[in-house]
């Protein structure tokens, strides 16, 4: 008998070895990357009893969700800032300023034929078979997107400047599309927010930036 918590473990076994090889660290039923101004999150979310039975399948289906943390939102507590070289904090995924869910680039059957047109169509769910037949291919499928999608999609939103822009130019997307969400409608109290903290790491950035070219230019006057 194949029991779904034995065919769970598997699935962060297998992935584990791929996603450490990415920088991650697993803690907790995540794994982490951490970076001078923010934390990467990969998860596995399982699907809960309920859903599994809406959906015909079983708990060990899943959504792959990715998030990015950004530190300067955290309140001054040096006791949870990470640096990096060890992670203090582990923010959860759903804890994430950006996040987003990775997206199939296959096809499956959908146990359930009644669900509605869209839930049909959703790409964002890993269909993971009772027997555990397709597990192989549903884990090697997670590798690859992880590494030509995910991978990307982390590197874009690592770069302070273009979060920037994109969290005061674009709207939510649906988590089921794979698109970029948890940062607020336009507008919002939390998008507003967003904005302004943005604002203020660039602007402390860019003046670090001024301070180090004159310090700099300053030490090769010296030389010279």
């Amino acid at each position: 008998m194949i029991f779904i918590k034995d065919i769970k473990q598997k699935i962060i076994n297998d992935l584990s070895l791929f996603v450490t090889q990415l920088g991650f660290v697993f803690h907790d039923g995540a794994w982490y990357a951490d970076s001078k101004d923010l934390i990467k999150v990969i998860q596995i979310q399982h699907f809960t009893t309920d859903l599994a039975r809406s959906f015909k399948t079983n708990t060990a289906t899943f959504n792959v969700n990715l998030g990015v943390y950004y530190k300067f939102f955290i309140e001054r507590n040096e006791s949870q800032l990470s640096n990096s070289t060890n992670l203090l904090f582990f923010p959860k995924e759903y804890e994430c300023h950006i996040r987003r869910c990775l997206l199939r680039d296959f096809n499956q059957d959908v146990p359930n034929k009644k669900l509605n047109q869209i839930d049909k169509r959703r790409k964002d769910i890993w269909y993971v078979n009772d027997d555990s037949s397709n597990l192989d291919i549903v884990i090697e499928g997670v590798k690859r997107v992880l590494a030509k999608e995910g991978i990307k999609w982390f590197n874009q939103f690592s770069d302070l400047s273009y979060t920037f822009k994109f969290i005061k130019s674009s709207s939510e997307g649906n988590a089921w599309e794979g698109k970029p969400f948890s940062f607020g409608a336009r507008n919002s109290p939390i998008r507003r927010k967003y904005i302004k903290d943005f604002s203020s790491r660039l602007e402390i950035g860019n003046k670090k930036g001024v301070m180090d070219k004159i310090l700099s230019s300053i030490k090769r006057q010296k030389i010279s």
